[in-house]
């Protein structure tokens, strides 16, 4: 296994913050030390050549903008908070609104628009690049001085992202990955043709401005329905309203074997061969199609990205929890340690 880093002055460079890592299983991972993101991701398509799977910028200035997220650490909570305001041990809370009314990946200067401490290793199961940062109390409003690490490992045909904090008052950390993914490649433009399984049951319905309504309903029937693989253009442009308003997927699926470190997800795209499989162990699984991207987002090799240029999975506990007393809570209590584990693993398979 090998990983490499560069020095990290004060004031990084786009260059200065790369750290790549590599696999014997032939994939190659780049991660930028602001907002502890996922840049580049090539891995093996079926005849053996490398494929970036990932959206990114080209320079730092847009991912310092970065509107639609790509690759960050969200933090110190990923999703929506309704009217941006919430109560702990009776103490109300408000947020930056930067969502409409609401609040959305903990405002405009959340974790990922910082520069995190980068510390490279490697160990037995693989290369590994540890991001840190301490995030002082009213950060963004939140309370609680936290300590907070996301390390990235990339061991076989796997990138592992482990999360991990500690805070010394009750707070809220509810982090995800904003990787986008496009499995025939980031160049591409299109990620709609290729074929998804998500292990939900479930979802949770949401309003106009898609904050969850409460309500835990079942899929079985409706378009938002992927417990049967299926291509995921099939259903985009659905008439379903909660489809229209979201201009597409962006919606919180309810995960089947809460509790546990399980599979929840696979991509695969016909055009490359290969496959990505999602495991996580967080309850909920927040599926978005990029309906939003329409070309806000400048590119790797594609400027600019264009409507559903990529996917997200981010896993997490569900939008808004912090509000629906009957939702998985987000809270982490005072001196308890925070961790929680996420993993994409890739092969490839024949036509």
């Amino acid at each position: 296994m090998k990983a490499t880093r560069t020095k990290q002055p004060e004031n990084l460079s786009f260059t200065d913050q790369l750290v790549s890592l590599y696999s014997p299983a032939g994939l190659t991972a780049s991660l930028l030390s602001f907002g502890a993101t996922l840049y580049m991701l090539k891995v093996p398509d079926r005849h053996g050549n490398l494929v970036d799977v990932v959206l990114g910028h080209r320079d730092l200035n847009a991912y310092i903008n970065n509107p639609g997220h790509l690759g960050v650490t969200v933090g110190r909570n990923a999703n929506r908070i309704k009217n941006g305001n919430f109560e702990i041990n009776g103490t109300l809370y408000q947020l930056a609104r930067n969502n409409g009314n609401n609040n959305l990946h903990s405002g405009p200067n959340g974790f990922d628009k910082r520069t995190w401490q980068a510390d490279v290793f490697s160990r037995e199961r693989g290369s590994c690049v540890r991001f840190s940062l301490v995030s002082p109390n009213g950060d963004g409003n939140f309370p609680g001085n936290m300590r907070v690490s996301v390390t990235y490992t990339l061991f076989n045909n796997t990138l592992e992202v482990l999360y991990q904090a500690t805070s010394d008052a009750d707070t809220i950390f509810n982090p995800t990955n904003h990787s986008y993914f496009n499995l025939n490649g980031e160049q591409n433009g299109y990620a709609l043709d290729q074929y998804l399984w998500i292990n939900a049951d479930s979802f949770t319905p949401v309003d106009a401005e898609l904050i969850p309504t409460g309500e835990i309903a079942p899929l079985k029937g409706s378009p938002l329905d992927f417990r049967r693989e299926k291509l995921i253009e099939k259903d985009v442009h659905s008439e379903l309203e909660t489809i229209r308003i979201a201009k597409g997927f962006d919606h919180n699926y309810v995960l089947n074997q809460p509790g546990k470190f399980r599979t929840v997800a696979t991509l695969r795209s016909d055009l490359t061969g290969i496959k990505m499989t999602v495991m996580t162990d967080r309850p909920g699984l927040h599926f978005y199609c990029g309906g939003s991207l329409n070309g806000v987002a400048l590119g790797k090799s594609v400027n600019p990205y264009e409507q559903y240029a990529g996917v997200c999975f981010e896993t997490q506990t569900y939008p808004d929890a912090i509000n629906q007393p009957h939702f998985p809570s987000p809270i982490l209590k005072a001196g308890t340690t925070f961790e929680s584990r996420t993993a994409f693993q890739f092969s490839t398979y024949l036509l």
